[in-house]
């Protein structure tokens, strides 16, 4: 404010000297003689004094109209990306319900960055071009880890155990790619690396994995882009990954919780040794049924720790298995052979358990 009075002062001070100028030059004889004429210059010089004056405001006004809109706009845009940010926090709540709450989306904002990189307070987009290669953990990638996940399913054509390993590797890397993590306690079936949770259980992975499809196009209609493709119909190879789980080792470093592993891997070692013999010539109609009841144990979306604290019925099933072993001849063909009697011990004190439990 200082610096426009002494600005205006000066303009004022060299007014009044060119006046003082033309008095001491004789210019007065003229204002005598023609005052009409002295007036109008006086007027004139007024009149420039104010256009000066009016122009400088003009300038002020400009600048400062100019700097409210640019204010308004990046408000604006902070507004839209907060707001954007906002729906897209919705649709995860909404993409956790669709799944009856089994898992739940961490670390949202670094989640929401790897989909939108670019968006800030200064910048901000609603698209995304998903045909764009980008840097890793964007949506693009997201895309071609589940794509590179179902081709692998696809070519599995036999037992193949290094192949299931891929495939559980691609399962796992989907998910952390999608920053989901299981929320419920462990329960049987359940695939754990390094006491974290990989995938919610090995009984839900084909519907896991269908699941993943669904995120994945949910992300990509939120990002203005079209649905995946649809895949060639496939069968996830879930009984041979049961297989790997129960009969040997598993994936690498890969661990499935259950809640009595040992009763567990006895009755799914009954199973196999059932579904080997159930077409042989000496096949009999207890093969067959054995087979059916630890079947339905075992089946896809089952709920073994339900099942299994049915007590009555774990007990029968049990004591089904103990007759079948007592019966049938068991040759080489299964891990069977050469563990009878332990298998039928560890059958036993299961059954001595439950009884223990109902006289509690």
């Amino acid at each position: 404010m200082q610096n426009e009075f002494k600005y205006y002062l000066k303009i004022a001070v060299a007014v009044l000297l060119v006046m003082l100028g033309a008095i001491i030059g004789g210019a007065m004889n003229v204002f005598v003689d023609i005052g009409a004429a002295w007036l109008s210059a006086i007027a004139a010089i007024i009149a420039a004094f104010g256009a000066i004056f009016a122009a400088n405001f003009t300038r002020k006004t400009l600048t400062f109209l100019t700097k409210q809109h640019e204010d308004q706009q990046a408000l604006q845009r902070i507004q839209m990306y907060q707001s954007h940010k906002e729906a897209f926090m919705k649709l995860l709540d909404e993409l956790e319900q669709t799944y009856e709450n089994r898992y739940k989306f961490t670390d949202r904002d670094r989640f929401y960055r790897s989909i939108f990189p670019e968006n800030n307070f200064n910048n901000f987009s609603t698209s995304v071009d998903i045909k764009q290669k980008g840097s890793s953990g964007e949506l693009s990638d997201k895309i071609a880890c589940y794509q590179i996940l179902v081709r692998e399913i696809l070519t599995y054509t036999s037992v193949d155990f290094n192949k299931l390993d891929n495939i559980v590797t691609w399962v796992m890397r989907l998910k952390n790619q999608l920053h989901i993590v299981k929320i419920k306690k462990y329960k049987s079936g359940d695939v754990i690396l390094d006491d974290k949770m990989l995938f919610s259980n090995i009984f839900y992975i084909n519907r896991e994995v269908h699941h993943f499809k669904y995120i994945l196009d949910n992300l990509i209609i939120f990002t203005g882009n079209t649905f995946l493709e649809k895949n060639k119909p496939y069968i996830f190879p879930y009984s041979d990954l049961l297989d790997y789980c129960l009969l040997y080792s598993g994936p690498r470093g890969l661990k499935v919780y259950f809640n009595n592993e040992l009763l567990v891997k006895t009755l799914y070692a009954v199973r196999d040794h059932a579904f080997r013999y159930r077409d042989e010539e000496n096949a009999t109609s207890d093969h067959e049924a054995i087979f059916t009841k630890l079947s339905d144990l075992f089946k896809e979306d089952t709920e073994l720790d339900e099942k299994l604290g049915n007590t009555n019925y774990v007990y029968n099933l049990i004591d089904s298995c103990i007759k079948y072993l007592y019966n049938h001849k068991l040759d080489g063909h299964s891990s069977l052979s050469v563990q009878r009697s332990k298998f039928i011990n560890n059958l036993s004190d299961a059954q001595k358990e439950l009884i223990a439990k109902k006289d509690r």
